[in-house]
């Protein structure tokens, strides 16, 4: 699994309790947010601003990295990243 550091907590928030963050953490391969997907995250946002959906600036970057990794997303809160257009969301 991969993720960027901006998942930590929605990813610790779904750890089974009998499993310690040691245990999880060392799963998952951490991407880097890099300046391409910083500039596609303000992209994304400023979309998302346009169509009357504002959206903050932590959603933009997750959105940015999965697209950048070519990969779909996957998360609890579908409604936060349905609207962006390319990519694929799974609940």
């Amino acid at each position: 699994m991969s993720a960027s550091p901006l998942d930590v907590n929605e990813l610790l928030a779904l750890i089974d309790p009998l499993h310690t963050q040691r245990d999880v953490l060392p799963l998952v391969t951490w991407l880097a947010v890099t300046e391409r997907i910083s500039l596609r995250a303000a992209d994304i946002a400023a979309a998302q601003r346009l169509s009357g959906r504002p959206c903050g600036t932590i959603d933009p970057l997750i959105a940015a990295t999965a697209l950048e990794q070519g990969v779909p997303l996957l998360t609890r809160n579908v409604q936060h990243f349905e609207h962006v257009a390319g990519l694929e969301v799974q609940n």
